[in-house]
């Protein structure tokens, strides 16, 4: 009986393969294991955030956010996309690449330090906030270490060890979620607290690192892969500033208390954009092997089974998001209206991840440039005059739009690689020319 069930099983998934044309077992293998880690990071993550804003005004919450968006802004420093040369090079089998990476991503980010005491000196001096000034002062001594020790994930995935890297940031979610309630709850002071959050991420991931780096098999590094994340991270130095933009916009026109309640409207459609985009780490590997030919076959063939299941949770969110807020955000219900359209922004999410990776996997560079340079432009421009005309209203309409922008730019850059042969782009190829590979 058990044989028979085993022999349905193993006929069915071909079946489904034929059909789709993805490697089905693989996904549902890997997919379980990506999606049971990656829902609980997000309840850790999500459970520290309901106890933030339980325990704190809308005032502290809001400066806590802000300090979080100047800090995710000023990683441009670090060398956000070297984890994507990273997987590329590993999964190849060129372990060394690793340690060569993560040297580069500490060097550079010295360079966000500075940056750190100039925001530091600007809210002292020209804000007169002394808090805020302090903080920053001290961010600017964790800065090197606070986004480099990230790249550690990337090693394992590449390798096909998903229970190895998402059980490290499973627990480093637990470790820095900890550090963040037991300050919050012990002083409200907003100092106390993300220094608290700083000297336990530093902590974590430099555990993690140093693991990783025992954990590699070799010392082989491919020529170029240093170039090729500093070439992905310079093109996602706008869409890394855009990324942040809302917030920022926010408490100049509007106040941190805005920023307060348009942070916990984001929380249910980034929790699910956040589940979407782990996917890339099953998509990203496979995407590295196979031809622009019979990926775009397989897009223009299947590219409704991207949005279904995206229409189906917008539907299924609007039906939670009244009680969600109720139950879990009661001082929060000003910000129901802005996450029911929010959760919009799903429409065309996982078809952008594919795509992008896509572009990134096949190292299409002049495409990458097309995206990564013209696109932000396109958000900043609308996300500056929504918030100027309609406040919070304006900045979600636009996000929304800015999503269908994305997609339609990003099919058709896939569809120009596949129509032609890869070329260099001559001032980028001269720049990188000086750096190290």
């Amino acid at each position: 009986m058990i044989a028979k069930a085993k022999e349905f099983t193993g006929q069915l998934i071909q079946r489904i393969q034929s059909e789709v044309g993805l490697d089905v077992l693989y996904f549902m293998k890997g997919g379980s294991v990506v999606t049971f880690f990656t829902l609980t990071y997000l309840l850790v993550s999500f459970v520290t955030n309901v106890i933030f804003t339980r325990f704190s005004d809308k005032v502290l919450y809001g400066q806590y956010q802000l300090v979080l968006t100047i800090v995710g802004t000023l990683a441009i420093f670090s060398l956000p996309r070297m984890e994507t040369a990273i997987m590329r090079s590993v999964a190849k089998g060129n372990d060394g690449s690793f340690k060569t990476a993560l040297k580069a991503k500490l060097t550079a980010s010295l360079i966000g330090s500075v940056a750190m005491l100039v925001v530091a000196a600007y809210f002292h001096f020209l804000q007169q906030d002394s808090t805020m000034g302090t903080i920053f002062l001290f961010l600017a001594l964790f800065f090197p270490f606070f986004h480099a020790f990230e790249t550690f994930m990337s090693f394992f995935i590449a390798k096909g060890k998903l229970v190895t890297a998402y059980s490290a940031q499973l627990f480093i979610s637990v470790f820095t979620g900890l550090a963040i309630v037991i300050s919050l709850l012990l002083t409200r002071n907003l100092l106390i607290i993300v220094l608290s959050l700083a000297l336990a991420r530093t902590i974590a991931f430099a555990i993690a690192s140093i693991f990783t780096i025992k954990s590699q098999k070799n010392k082989k590094v491919e020529k170029g892969t240093i170039k090729y994340g500093i070439q992905l991270s310079i093109f996602d130095v706008l869409p890394l500033i855009i990324l942040y933009f809302d917030k920022l916009m926010l408490p100049l026109f509007l106040g941190v208390e805005s920023l307060a309640i348009y942070a916990v409207a984001l929380i249910l459609p980034d929790l699910l954009i956040t589940i979407i985009r782990s996917s890339q780490s099953l998509f990203f590997p496979k995407l590295v092997n196979i031809g622009q030919k019979d990926f775009m076959k397989k897009i223009q063939s299947r590219w409704y089974l991207f949005f279904i299941p995206a229409i189906a949770v917008i539907i299924l969110s609007q039906i939670v998001i009244e009680p969600f807020f109720t139950i879990l955000y009661p001082a929060y219900m000003e910000s129901i209206p802005f996450a029911r359209l929010l959760v919009f922004m799903l429409i065309a999410n996982l078809f952008n991840v594919v795509m992008l990776n896509n572009l990134e996997a096949k190292k299409a560079l002049t495409e990458l440039l097309s995206i990564k340079f013209v696109y932000p432009i396109i958000q900043s421009i609308t996300i500056f005059l929504g918030v100027l005309i309609y406040g919070v209203w304006g900045i979600i309409i636009a996000k929304i739009l800015n999503n269908l922008i994305a997609a339609i730019m990003l099919y058709y850059l896939n569809l120009v690689l596949l129509k032609k042969r890869k070329r260099d782009i001559p001032w980028l190829s001269k720049i990188m020319s000086h750096l190290p590979s």
